[in-house]
């Protein structure tokens, strides 16, 4: 093997799903120009079992030692021609498999808090006697124009919405943000920076919907549009940094207590008219 290490992250192995079919592309793509009858012969198997392998019908996983001695006889990046036949053929590096393992967790867990952030509030405007319905499908953008694919190519950043029957506006957009800093907890000075970082990135998603506001205002008549933060001092940094701004359509900032499952403060960014939005959360419940 023409790089040492390729081995050597593979010294331990888990067995995965196996994908014959690229197994049979990669073992025809790393023969290069010889035959698949020389590339057998090199790595002293019949050229029945390489038809095999090509062909999709090999019962069960080769053996390591073949798919070491074939990338060892391949052409071009060994190191590479290695990987890819082992993953092909369902053997992956244990660490890989326990990073992909802590992966699918943290998507687990994110979507929970995704799940929590919405249903908090939706559970306060039910509470509240707000008549709404979520704004679902293809509906989306036929009853919402901010929605709809826009002219300049901004980014929607809406994680979910609603109709508001018998108010202004009369659709509500929700952005939300699930940085929690829990993994923080021992380590104020990171926790500190993580949290400047967060907020300097979410700014940097809202300037896609401002910007949107002023070139194309009609996106956002009859809407309002929220960012939903789970974490105070998160909301706080944000609100600092768009201190001083105004603006010509409803936007907040909207802090949740997951846990408590209540909204504990919506905030109106200024608008440029000077009209206040009145919070659809009853004010005892915040």
């Amino acid at each position: 093997m023409s790089d040492k290490n390729d081995l050597e992250k593979y010294k331990e192995i888990e067995y995965v799903q196996r994908y014959q079919k690229e197994l049979g592309e990669a073992l025809k793509y790393v023969k290069g120009k010889q035959s698949m009858a020389e590339l057998a012969a090199k790595c002293g198997v019949s050229p029945t079992t390489f038809s095999r392998i090509v062909n999709g019908t090999i019962a069960k996983p080769l053996e390591r030692s073949l798919i070491e001695r074939i990338a060892e006889n391949s052409e071009g990046d060994k190191g590479y021609n290695f990987e890819w036949l082992m993953r092909a053929n369902g053997m992956v590096p244990k660490d890989n498999s326990i990073r992909q393992q802590e992966a699918e967790k943290r998507s687990i867990e994110n979507k929970r808090l995704q799940n929590q952030v919405k249903n908090t509030i939706m559970g306060m405007l039910f509470n509240s006697g707000l008549s709404t319905a979520p704004i679902t499908g293809t509906d989306l953008e036929e009853t919402d124009p901010y929605l709809k694919t826009s002219r300049y190519g901004f980014s929607r950043r809406v994680r979910f919405a609603i109709r508001i029957n018998g108010a202004e506006p009369i659709s509500w957009n929700f952005m939300t943000d699930i940085f929690t800093g829990n993994e923080y907890s021992e380590d104020q000075k990171e926790y500190e920076i993580d949290v400047k970082s967060q907020a300097n990135w979410l700014l940097d998603d809202l300037k896609n919907v401002f910007l949107r506001e002023i070139w194309e205002p009609e996106a956002f008549v009859g809407t309002k549009y929220s960012l939903v933060t789970i974490n105070k001092d998160v909301y706080d940094a944000l609100l600092q940094k768009l201190e001083g701004l105004t603006f010509e359509n409803w936007f907040t900032l909207i802090l949740v207590d997951i846990e408590q499952g209540t909204v504990i403060e919506e905030k109106q960014l200024p608008r440029k008219d000077g009209k206040e939005f009145e919070s659809l959360f009853h004010k005892e419940d915040i």
